[in-house]
């Protein structure tokens, strides 16, 4: 399974899995704020994200900056 993936699902959703440690340098394949951001951007306009998140950590500040590029985000945002 992939530690963060990003998809477009039918009727306008989206859905963004993130399994593991949040920032940089707490595996060789680091989930970033930056690649998030890209990743939101690349997607385009959905009316809602289905975001889903297993993580046992990792550093608060980038987990703030995910959090704050999700709330400007115009779709829906729904956390699991």
């Amino acid at each position: 399974m992939k530690r963060l993936d990003i998809k477009a699902l039918a009727n306008g959703t989206a859905e963004l899995t993130i399994f593991g440690p949040i920032g940089e340098g707490f595996l060789s394949k680091s989930i970033t704020p930056q690649t998030i951001d890209d990743d939101l951007k690349a997607l385009g306009d959905p009316r809602e994200i289905l975001v889903r998140i297993s993580s046992e950590g990792g550093s608060v500040f980038d987990a703030l900056a995910i959090r704050t590029a999700l709330a400007a985000h115009p779709a829906k945002v729904r956390v699991r």
